[in-house]
Formats: C-alpha cells, structure tokens, sequence
C-alpha cells in the first residue's frame, strides 16, 4: 500500500528544494569575517586603483590632484562592486552593471566632455611632466604593492581560519562515522545489514539495531537539512532512541516518547522522518513509519516488491502527536528493506529522477543476494545515475530459512 503521507512528503521536499541554500562558492563568501572580507575587497581596490595612475603616465597635459583622486576612486570602487556581486553570484546585477559600465558611463562622458571648453594645458616644462610621471609610477606601484600584501594577509587569515575549520568538521566526521557504523548482525532467525554513505563530511541519516536479548528493534531515521547541524541531531536521535529503549523496552508510543524529547530541540521547519522494523522474537514484526518512505517487502525469487507504511507525520511537527503502528508476516527467505531518499532522488545531467520504481527494480534483481551485496549493488546502480545530492542509507533485514 503506498504511504499516505507522499504527498506530504513531496511537498516537504519540494519545499526544502525551493528554499536551497546558495553555492559552496558563494555561502563561501557570505560567511567571511567582516575583517577578512574588508581585506579582501581593499586588495581589489588597490590593484585596480594603479591603473589610474598608469593611464595618467602617458598624459602630457597637467592633471589636478583632485582629478587623478577621482580616477583611483572611480577605477578601484567599481572593480570592488564588481567583485561584490560576482563572489557572491549575481550575474544579473553584474550584467547590469557591465552595460552601464562599458556602454553607456564612456558615451555619457564622452558628451560631457565635448560639450564643455577644454582645460587641459599642456606641460612645457620638462622637469615638472617628470615629476608628474614620477608621482604617477609611484602611485602606481604603492598601489600594486599595498594590494599584494593585502592578498597575502587575506589569505593566510582565511588559511588559518580552514585548518580550523577543516580540523573541526574532521573530527565532526570521525564522530558521525562512530555514530553509524555500519551494521552487520545475525539475530535469532534474521540476519540484518545497514549502512549509510553522508553526501558531506557529516550526515543526517540514522540506523540502528538495537538488541534485548532474542528481541530487537531498528530504524532508520532521516533529519530534515545537511551538515554538523543536522549530523548533532542525528546524534540526539540515536541517543534519545536508545536512553528510551534501555529503560522502557515497551514499543508502545515509542514514537510519542521520541517525539517529546526531540521536538522542543528543532529548530522552526525542521523534523524528522523515521521508520522501524522490531520483534519481540517471535517470527511477526512490528512496524511505523512516520514520514519515511514506505517500508519494502520481497519475496524472493519474485522481484516485485510490496510496501508496508503508515499514516504518521514526521517527528517533531508537533509538540505531542499520535503515531501508530502495525504488523507484518514475514516468510524464510523474504527481504525487508527500509532506505533514505538520497538513493531514489538522485538526478541525472537532466534533472530527471532515478524514482523510487526504479530503486524497486534495482533492489529487486539481486534481493536473493548477501545484504551487503544488495546495498552495495544499489548504491553503484545511483552513482552512475547522477552524482549524490544527500545522504544514501539503506538497512535489510532479511527472514532465515528455519
């Protein structure tokens, strides 16, 4: 039966997809220190600036302090407007300016210009033409020089504040790597297999199998967003699921205990969608699904696959909401599997989605294989769809024969 909650879901997705965030690039210079990021655009004045000078050398006629002030104003300003709008991708506003700056600004001052006596007066005297040249090289070359070094400070500043950085988000991915380990396990008549690839350094998915003596209980659970702050989530995630287990092995209104703790640590349009498989060692499973997609169920050799869902909500939308949950029979040899969206909403050149039917073929071509193989042989089946935009997570749980 398919979820109840797609639509829902999609329109989480879309929503989340209308509002993405800026490119690495240009989120790059939108989180620059304001110290780093004056550094940088008095560099690009600098270097620019020296071509007023430049230009003024070859000029015979005298040129007024004031006038040649105005040109390194002029030619250094625009050069860091310039550089403003395209570090931080505006190329609309760059074209704008582009125009304005090589089309209509020359033609305006050109008519300025014709429409007003000359006053320029040649220089007759040698020695002060050199001693303009001279103040012009100079300015010139201070120019240059002021906007080198000030690429240098920019840059080890900004160097030091990487290898700081990198060295935090390294150890925030050595964490989430402890955290989601993959899971390899044999329990009573099932043998169970789970692993999640992050998009980035750190990720938002979650499994685990948690055992109690001949019961256990998994899960996979999906924080809404990317990166550490979705990765520290995660990480309550799997705390809290486990603090809950340990002292209350009771599946009942596990969800609403979870959901009690998690929600008031969300932040305002965040949630989490989760889905678990449990057994109290008999050979009926319990399941939920709260905004996940669905649960999937093969029986081999058929490759078809059955869906098992449930009409919750995601976690953390409200601050008390009601789950359910369900049951499912489950013959030597089937194959239950429960993944994130990262494998089925993977996009190609196109844009056109790998989709969860045919996440279904894929999985269910070689669901008589070894777990491993299954979740491997799916993962390599996206990658050469399209390049992975968020996490892929994927636990199997598969029914021994007796």
């Amino acid at each position: 039966m398919p979820s109840l909650l797609e639509p829902l879901r999609r329109k989480l997705a879309g929503l989340s997809a209308s509002s993405q965030p800026p490119s690495a690039r240009a989120q790059f210079w939108r989180s620059l220190p304001l110290k780093s990021t004056a550094t940088f655009f008095a560099a690009v004045f600098c270097l620019f600036a020296s071509f007023a000078f430049i230009f003024n050398s070859p000029q015979s006629s005298a040129q007024s302090s004031a006038n040649v002030a105005l040109n390194v104003l002029v030619g250094g300003g625009t050069a860091a407007v310039f550089a403003f709008f395209g570090t931080r991708q505006m190329y609309k506003t760059l074209i704008v300016l582009a125009v304005v700056e090589f089309l209509i600004l020359p033609n305006l001052l050109s008519h300025l210009e014709s429409s007003r006596p000359s006053t320029a007066t040649p220089i007759a005297n040698p020695a002060v033409l050199h001693h303009q040249y001279v103040v012009n090289a100079w300015g010139a070359a201070i120019s240059i020089i002021a906007g080198y070094l000030l690429i240098l400070y920019f840059a080890a500043t900004e160097g030091r504040r990487y290898l700081q950085v990198h060295s935090e988000m390294k150890l925030a991915a050595d964490i989430h790597r402890a955290l989601v380990p993959e899971i390899s396990r044999r329990i009573g008549k099932f043998e169970l297999y789970g692993a999640s690839v992050p998009s980035g350094m750190v990720g938002g998915d979650v499994l685990d199998v948690i055992e109690h003596g001949d019961k256990w209980f998994s899960y996979v659970a999906d924080v809404s967003g990317h990166g550490v702050p979705a990765g520290v989530l995660m990480a309550m995630v799997k705390a809290a699921a486990r603090t809950r287990l340990s002292n209350q092995w009771r599946t009942t209104e596990f969800l609403q205990d979870l959901n009690g703790v998690i929600q008031p640590l969300l932040q305002p349009g965040t949630f989490v969608t989760f889905a678990y498989l449990c057994t109290d060692g008999d050979e009926k499973l319990e399941f939920s699904v709260a905004g996940h997609l669905p649960i999937l169920h093969f029986h081999p050799p058929s490759a078809a696959a059955e869906e098992h869902s449930t009409s919750n909500l995601p976690l953390g939308i409200f601050p008390e909401q009601g789950f359910e949950s369900s049951s499912l029979a489950i013959a030597p040899g089937d194959l239950l599997v429960i993944l994130t969206d990262g494998l089925p909403e993977t996009f190609d050149a196109q844009q056109r989605e790998l989709g969860m039917e045919e996440m279904k073929k894929i999985v269910g071509a070689v669901c008589a294989q070894p777990l491993k193989n299954i979740f491997e042989h799916a993962r390599s089946a996206a990658q050469r769809f399209g390049i992975q935009a968020d996490d892929q997570t994927m636990l199997l749980i598969r029914r021994l024969a007796d």
